[in-house]
């Protein structure tokens, strides 16, 4: 899977991929060459999308079926699963400023 997300942003939304897919997407460094790569719609001309953007991205998360399950899944650390958490939740809201005003949710495992 390839990060796919604008350029300006592009680096931030690879930190957050990382929380979840680990080694399967390409490294920091070589995530814009790979974007270059995989935008040029390689659904089309090979049949497979390998592009991660950020609804697919929500989608690996929603399909966890409670918190533990993603927490065992990605992270075998509830601290580790609730700053990814925390992290992923405010890129969003920061993303979605021109939507709706943000309203700043945090998740504490203490709570």
């Amino acid at each position: 899977m390839f990060p796919i997300y604008r350029e300006s942003k592009l680096q931030d939304f690879w930190d957050l991929c990382k929380f979840l897919c680990g080694d399967k997407i390409p490294r920091k460094e070589d995530v814009e060459i790979w974007k270059n790569i995989i935008e040029a719609n390689t659904n089309e001309w090979l049949g497979v999308d390998f592009d991660l953007n950020l609804e697919k991205f929500l989608m690996i998360i929603q399909n966890s079926i409670s918190f533990s399950a993603f927490n065992t899944t990605y992270f075998k650390n509830e601290t580790k699963a609730f700053e990814a958490l925390n992290k992923i939740i405010q890129f969003t809201e920061e993303e979605d400023k021109g939507v709706s005003e943000p309203k700043r949710k945090t998740f504490n495992h203490l709570s």
